[in-house]
């Protein structure tokens, strides 16, 4: 998938469009179905159309052929549809082409201006925290690297104990030809089609968290899925510096792995997310009531703000917690929504502004913010 990142992000704002540049956020499907790829299809032809009619009466000819262009490759690419997130960013010039897969639902969305769209990707990129996953099971357990957008497998572990002791006697025996301690670890007999005992699944559990807390980066939570057994006992022998208390209590051996990340990012958001944007809340209104000159919900001082780099955190409230997606949810998920065209195009000058100067973009719901954005100033 093509992922969204600050240097994408630098990328677009570095170019120097020689045509009028277009932004389109396009809702999709992430799990896809004849049905469901044919719906995305008629939806992004028909935002196109509407992309044409605003490139109409203007000196334009270039961009709209080349943009045609593209838009024909991108319809008849049956792979590319196959395999959406939740939402496409489209960014076209002239000269350019680029289109990055969203981690969260979206409204329609097209604007045809001199730059591009970009600040709700601002408050996405600000919360994409990445972390670690381990599947724990007798059988087959996972480690996954996972962000906002995917989780992608990254390390091979032993499939069983059988596997996982062979493995380590191996190990073992290479260690003592060399004539290096062979550490501390004591095994037991594992003899063949006998039921996993406590020790035995320690000793599994242990030779699991060294590959874990050796070969992947402990400076990112580690979130534990499995039954409250296994998690249990994998925290009392870890050795992980950044082992996450919450965990996920299901067993997702063998279950698709955009069902994990579902379930693993909600724990994600409720446990890192969540207290994190609810803690800047707290500093706006806090600076808002002791300082008031060091915050504002003024869009005219926020613009002059973040022009002369004045702005610490700006707040944008553009998602909303909602079930009317293209996949018309039984449970509420949180949405982008946009403001009028005018609103939308002031909020994307000042994001672009803060971000561009090290400031922090975080996007909040339209209910915790009555205001069209709201700032804590740097001075």
């Amino acid at each position: 998938m093509n992922i969204l990142s600050n240097q994408s992000i630098t990328a677009l704002l570095s170019e120097k469009p020689t045509s009028k540049a277009i932004t389109m956020y396009v809702p999709t499907h992430r799990v896809s179905t004849a049905k469901s790829v044919k719906e995305d299809q008629i939806r992004f032809k028909n935002m196109s159309n509407a992309v044409l009619e605003k490139l109409e009466g203007g000196d334009n000819s270039k961009l709209i052929t080349y943009f045609q262009e593209q838009r024909d490759a991108l319809m008849n690419d049956n792979k590319k549809w196959n395999n959406m997130s939740k939402g496409l960013l489209i960014c076209v010039t002239a000269d350019t082409f680029q289109y990055y897969h969203l981690p969260i639902d979206c409204d329609e969305y097209i604007a045809v201006d001199d730059t591009f769209h970009l600040f709700p990707m601002y408050g996405l990129l600000e919360s994409n925290q990445e972390f670690t996953v381990l599947v724990l099971s007798q059988k087959n357990p996972a480690v996954y690297d996972g962000n906002q957008l995917e989780l992608v497998e990254s390390l091979e572990l032993p499939k069983d104990l059988e596997t996982a002791i062979d493995i380590d006697e191996m190990h073992q025996k290479s260690v003592q030809h060399h004539s290096v301690d062979s550490g501390n670890i004591q095994f037991h007999g594992h003899g063949g089609g006998k039921d996993t005992g406590h020790e035995e699944l320690l000793q599994f559990f242990r030779i699991i968290d060294g590959i874990v807390t050796t070969k992947s980066d402990t400076d990112k939570p580690l979130l534990l899925v499995g039954s409250p057994r296994d998690i249990h006992e994998y925290k009392s022998i870890t050795k992980h510096p950044h082992i996450m208390e919450q965990s996920v209590h299901a067993n997702l051996v063998n279950t698709p792995v955009h069902e994990i990340h579902d379930a693993c990012w909600d724990v994600i958001t409720e446990a890192i997310i969540e207290p994190q944007t609810a803690t800047a809340l707290t500093s706006l209104h806090e600076v808002q009531g002791s300082s008031p000159d060091k915050a504002t919900s003024s869009m005219s001082n926020i613009e002059k703000a973040a022009e002369s780099g004045r702005v610490e955190t700006l707040f944008l409230p553009i998602t909303k917690m909602t079930t009317d997606t293209v996949r018309n949810n039984k449970d509420q998920v949180q949405k982008i929504v946009f403001p009028e065209k005018l609103q939308s195009r002031q909020l994307d000058k000042v994001a672009k502004a803060t971000w561009q100067q090290s400031g922090k973009v975080i996007s909040v719901d339209v209910s915790k913010l009555d205001a069209q954005a709201a700032a804590i100033l740097r001075y």
